[in-house]
């Protein structure tokens, strides 16, 4: 079984996950509008993917490439987004439980089986607001921070763990993230 609390830093190729978005919007597959979206400010912007079965299958590809050590067999892509930042924008600390996981009696959550993954495509120059997110360490909760982000850094960690971005200066940040379900060995 995999633990909950984790997070693996790595890279994707920026071109090819452009073109896959490239591919979504000359078929109209965003919906604007999110109730309760995580990025904050003026200068934000976020977006719902209605339709992503190529971001899907690339991301999910480079997935089963990077995580296998944890006997990931299978992926199903549950929602996608992206959000663009500009000057003053963040992203408040939040995870990515579902609603319909809110419901569910905590104890009794399939945390092990959800992932979401972080893609960032544009970062902006210093400051661009550093990743941070929360580990549980023994009794207590560690508080991380990644500076020096760059287009092609990703970030993959169970859905469960708490995470945001820092207010950024000038400049553009847009990141691609897509939640999975797995199925695995426990």
């Amino acid at each position: 079984m995999m633990e909950n609390e984790w997070l693996i830093r790595s890279n994707i190729n920026v071109d090819s996950l452009r073109s896959c978005i490239e591919d979504a919007e000359k078929k109209d597959i965003f919906a604007m509008g999110i109730n309760d979206r995580s990025t904050t400010g003026q200068n934000s912007k976020q977006w719902d993917f209605t339709k992503f079965d190529l971001l899907a299958n690339y991301i999910t590809k480079k997935l089963l490439d990077e995580i296998y050590p944890f006997n990931i067999r299978e992926y199903k892509s549950g929602n996608a987004w992206m959000v663009e930042g500009g000057e003053g924008s963040y992203h408040r600390l939040h995870r990515h439980v579902r609603p319909e996981q809110v419901r569910i009696n905590p104890k009794e959550r399939p945390h092990n089986k959800n992932i979401a993954v972080v893609c960032y495509l544009d970062v902006p120059p210093m400051p661009c607001g550093e990743f941070y997110f929360l580990l549980k360490k023994d009794n207590d909760i560690e508080i991380n921070a990644i500076e020096n982000l760059k287009p092609g850094d990703m970030f993959v960690f169970p859905s469960t763990v708490y995470h945001g971005v820092y207010p950024q200066g000038p400049g553009k940040r847009t990141t691609v993230n897509i939640d999975y379900d797995y199925a695995g060995k426990d």
